[in-house]
């Protein structure tokens, strides 16, 4: 699959890139720029959200809540990741640590043989390293 992925900066190449990943990803294509659906997960996520849930108070409890948290319960993967997640977007300032408890989620799903949950830790936080 390596070999496919290798870009030569053209469009069309660009293109089948996206379709072999879509494939493997088990996503669809949108190859005419279409709007995409959203999708089912975050439906379900933004049924069950709270009206105030984004607001930046909302988020600094949630964020002292998980702190708190994790100072009694430090192996819970879960809340490593869903921690670096808020610290990421209540403040750029906070990326390093975000970073921090998302490498800390990745290396708890290894241990705990939760590979799906472990890759996506680690691309959450090669995204939080790029933005």
């Amino acid at each position: 699959m390596a070999y496919f992925l290798n870009s030569d900066g053209k469009y069309q190449t660009a293109v089948t890139i996206a379709k072999i990943v879509a494939e493997f990803l088990n996503v669809t294509y949108f190859a005419d720029e279409s709007k995409a659906p959203i999708p089912i997960w975050r439906q379900k996520t933004l049924a069950n959200t709270i009206p105030y849930q984004f607001g930046w108070k909302y988020v600094e409890a949630e964020i002292d809540r998980l702190r708190q948290y994790l100072s009694q319960h430090s192996e819970d993967a879960e809340v490593h990741q869903e921690l670096g997640i808020l610290l990421h977007f209540s403040s750029r300032r906070n990326r390093q640590e975000a970073i921090i408890h998302l490498q800390k989620a990745e290396s708890l799903f290894e241990v705990g043989q939760e590979l799906d949950r472990a890759t996506l830790a680690k691309t959450i936080k090669l995204l939080v390293s790029w933005n």
